[in-house]
């Protein structure tokens, strides 16, 4: 079995992951990944989630770094009008 982790200690503070943080996850096992885009600004924000296999040891591409980018947009300048149909 493919045991693997994710370190956050490259991860940027407004991601988070479960499981599969610091401790060892079986590969057959979903991770879900949020961003958390409550206190950020409007703009682009860019970051890595870096995923290692810790058993067995010698994989190859391990550790391997996934690019991750949210973009914060606001919704203050636009008017929402309802749509009603009959």
């Amino acid at each position: 079995m493919l045991y693997w982790e994710i370190s956050n200690a490259t991860m940027p503070t407004w991601l988070s992951a479960n499981p599969g943080v610091n401790g060892s996850t079986p590969f057959s096992q979903t991770t879900l990944v949020l961003s958390n885009a409550i206190k950020q600004t409007p703009g682009t924000y860019n970051g890595n989630i870096t995923v290692t296999v810790t058993s067995p040891t010698g994989v190859i591409n391990s550790p391997t770094t996934i690019p991750i980018s949210l973009t914060v947009t606001t919704l203050d300048n636009f008017l929402h009008i309802p749509l009603i149909t009959r």
